[in-house]
C-alpha cells in the first residue's frame, strides 16, 4: 500500500501538523484562499462523498480550521483509513477539513485487518493525541470497534495454526506469538495502556448498567483523565453495593450496639458514666463545627470519671473546635496520627498534610498513669482501604488508644461510626462498642464490615 506524500516536507511546515511546532495565524481555511486545488498525489484517491463515516467515538471534532489550514499549507501528510466497503476507520477530522477546503478526493489507505489499521492508526495518531486528545470513554468506543478487525484476525491465525500443526504449509511469515498481543494492539491504537484501557472499560460498563450512578463518574474521568482514581471509586461502590446485598441486618454480636439517627436523639439513654473511651471522627466541614460542641456535652455525660474523649479534626478551624470541647472538658494532649502514603495537598495553605490531628480530652483528670505515645504510624493503604466508607480511617490508631486507655469489658463509644472502624478495634480488644450513624447506608455497610471481620 502507498504512502501519500507531499513534496513540501521541511521541517517546519511538517511540524506545523503535526501539533508539535507554531500554530498558523487565525485565519478563516476557506476565505483567505483565493484559489482552491487539489494536490497531486502519488497514491490513488478516493471520492470524499463515497467515504462512509457512520457512528464514531469521537463527538467533539474540536479545531478543524485550523487542521485545514495546515492541510491547505503542507498537504495531508497522514491518508485516512477506510473498510474495503469504504467505512472511515481513522480520520474523521482529516476528513471534515478537507471537505471544508471543497476537495472531491482525499487519498486514503485501505485497512484489510487489524494490523493494516494498527499501522495506519499509529501513523495518523499525533493528528489526535498531539491536537486533541481522545477521551478515556472514546477511546473505549474506538476500541470497541476495532474488535471485529481483530476477531478476524484471530481467526485467520487459529485457521494458519491449524495448517502448520498438519503440516500442510511452513508459512515462514506466520507469528503465532501475535495471538496474546490483541489486545494490546488494540490499546496502542487508541493511545492507551491494555491495563488503563481495561480499567476504563470497567467505568464505562458500569455506567452502561447504572448511569445514575455512574455517569457522574464517566464525566469526572473525561474532564480529569485521572482514569485510575475513578476506576477505585467505581470499585469501591461496586464492592459496597455486593456487600449489602448478601449481608442480612442484626447479626452483630451482643458486644456491638449500633443505632441509626443523629447521635444527639438516639444515644440520650446511654447510662451516665458508662463509657471509659470515646473515639471518634466528625465530620470535618464548616457547618459540622458545631457538633464537636454537642459531642463534648455528651462526653461530659457518659463518661466515666478521668474517661478520655480523642477525636479527629481538621486543622483549618482547630482552635474553633478546640473552644468548643473544652467547654466541657479537660484538655490533655494533641496526638497525631501519621499517613502511610502520599502525602495531602492543602488547597490555600501550600502545605503537604503528613498527620492528622487526634484532640484528647479527659473528664476531670486522666484516671491512669500509663504512659502512651502521642504519636501512631498509620497502616499502607491495603486493597480494602476505604472499601466501606470514602473517609473510612486506618483502624491502627483506634487499636492502640482503645487498648491503652481502656479495660476488658469496658465499654467504647463512637458518635459518628462511618464505616466502624472504632467499634471493629474495640470488639476485637474484647470491649463493648456503642456507636450512632446517621446515615442509614453507611449504619448497614458497618454491619457488614463487621459481620464480615467478626464471622
Amino acid at each position: 500500500m502507498q504512502q501519500h506524500q507531499t513534496k513540501d516536507k521541511d521541517l517546519g511546515t511538517e511540524m506545523e501538523q503535526t501539533g508539535l511546532g507554531c500554530q498558523p495565524a487565525a485565519q478563516s481555511p476557506v476565505a483567505q484562499s483565493t484559489e482552491r486545488r487539489e494536490p497531486e498525489w502519488e497514491a490513488d484517491a478516493l471520492q470524499v462523498d463515497s467515504i462512509r463515516v457512520g457512528e464514531r467515538a469521537r463527538k467533539d471534532l474540536g479545531d478543524t480550521d485550523a487542521l485545514a489550514r495546515s492541510i491547505d499549507k503542507v498537504g495531508l501528510l497522514h491518508p485516512i483509513v477506510v473498510t474495503s466497503d469504504l467505512l472511515l476507520v481513522a480520520g474523521q477530522r482529516r476528513l471534515a477539513a478537507v471537505r471544508q477546503l471543497g476537495w472531491t478526493h482525499v487519498p486514503a489507505n485501505i485497512a484489510a485487518d487489524l494490523n493494516d489499521a494498527l499501522r495506519f492508526e499509529l501513523a495518523s495518531r499525533d493528528e489526535n493525541t498531539q491536537r486533541k486528545d481522545l477521551l478515556p470513554s472514546e477511546m473505549y468506543a474506538q476500541a470497541q470497534r476495532l474488535e471485529p478487525l481483530e476477531q478476524e484476525a484471530a481467526h485467520g491465525r487459529h485457521n494458519e495454526q491449524a495448517k502448520v500443526n498438519l503440516g500442510l504449509t511452513d508459512n515462514a511469515n506466520f507469528a503465532p506469538s501475535e495471538k496474546g498481543e490483541s489486545r494490546a494492539k488494540i490499546a496502542q491504537a487508541v493511545g492507551t495502556s491494555h491495563g488503563t484501557l481495561r480499567k476504563i472499560e470497567t467505568v464505562v460498563k458500569a455506567a452502561e448498567e447504572d448511569p445514575e450512578t455512574f455517569d457522574p463518574m464517566v464525566a469526572e474521568m473525561n474532564k480529569t483523565g485521572k482514569v485510575d482514581r475513578v476506576y477505585k471509586r467505581v470499585l469501591r461502590f461496586q464492592s459496597r453495593e455486593k456487600a449489602l446485598a448478601k449481608v442480612e441486618d442484626g447479626t452483630l454480636l451482643d458486644m456491638v450496639d449500633l443505632r441509626e439517627g443523629d447521635f444527639r436523639e438516639v444515644l440520650v439513654d446511654l447510662p451516665d458514666e458508662s463509657v471509659a473511651l470515646i473515639f471518634t471522627d466528625p465530620p470535618y466541614d464548616k457547618a459540622s463545627v458545631p457538633l464537636y460542641g454537642d459531642l463534648a456535652e455528651l462526653a461530659a455525660r457518659v463518661l466515666v470519671p478521668g474517661g478520655s474523649l480523642i477525636t479527629y479534626s481538621g486543622r483549618c478551624a482547630l482552635e474553633e473546635v478546640m473552644r468548643l470541647l473544652g467547654r466541657h472538658l479537660t484538655y490533655w494532649w494533641l496526638a497525631a496520627a501519621k499517613h502511610n502514603g502520599a502525602s495531602t495537598r492543602m488547597p490555600g495553605k501550600s502545605v503537604f498534610a503528613e498527620w492528622k490531628p487526634l484532640l484528647w480530652y479527659v473528664k476531670g483528670s486522666r484516671r491512669d498513669q500509663e504512659f502512651v505515645s502521642d504519636f501512631v504510624t498509620c497502616g499502607p493503604p491495603g486493597e480494602g482501604f476505604k472499601k466501606y466508607h470514602d473517609w473510612q480511617q486506618d483502624i491502627i490508631p483506634a487499636q492502640y488508644y482503645v487498648e491503652r486507655l481502656t479495660q476488658e469489658g469496658e465499654t467504647v463509644l463512637d458518635p459518628f461510626v462511618g464505616s466502624g472502624t472504632t467499634l471493629l478495634a474495640a470488639v476485637r480488644a474484647n470491649r463493648c462498642a456503642v456507636g450512632a450513624e446517621i446515615d442509614p447506608k453507611a449504619a448497614k455497610l458497618a454491619r457488614v464490615r463487621l459481620s464480615e471481620a467478626l464471622s
